[in-house]
């Protein structure tokens, strides 16, 4: 775990021009160091909600890419309960679940190469989403509702 932690700790202090995926320190959130954990460490690789809105793997896909991981029920930013997973072989995120606590918009980085047709759906009927700059994803939410994100991947050349 400290390994983790440590990778998490030199990730954040990397000059904003050599990643997308860049997050303040927490003391440049106002937090101070005795605040800091593994547990927040490892929850940031994982999943990010800060600036726009949910990451998901932004640090784990960019240090660790050929490691899989996953998570249940991380909380987000917005009332957010979020699952998924990360194939290290193929380099894929998939099993996308959020569960919107509070019924507000749910915006989210696609965790998908360009070309990769996304759908969202909850309960099996299609939402619609609206596409923004850069592969954010924007769809409205119900409380108590959860949604699923899926990709149909582009093949590998």
């Amino acid at each position: 775990m400290l390994g983790v932690f440590q990778v998490w700790l030199n990730y954040t202090m990397l000059p904003s021009e050599v990643t997308t995926f860049r997050m303040q320190p927490f003391f440049a959130q106002g937090g101070i160091l005795e605040s800091a954990s593994v547990a927040q460490a490892v929850n940031d690789m994982l999943l990010t909600s800060q600036g726009h809105g949910l990451r998901l793997f932004p640090i784990w896909a960019a240090l660790r890419p050929t490691e899989s991981a996953s998570f249940r029920t991380l909380r987000a930013k917005g009332a957010f309960l979020v699952s998924a997973t990360y194939d290290g072989v193929a380099r894929r995120v998939g099993n996308v679940t959020i569960l919107s606590e509070a019924g507000v918009l749910c915006r989210v980085l696609s965790p998908c190469p360009r070309g990769a047709a996304i759908t969202i759906t909850n309960g099996g009927t299609a939402v619609r989403a609206k596409a923004g700059p850069r592969g954010w994803l924007e769809f409205a939410t119900e409380a108590g509702e959860a949604y699923e994100l899926a990709a149909a991947w582009p093949e590998a050349d």
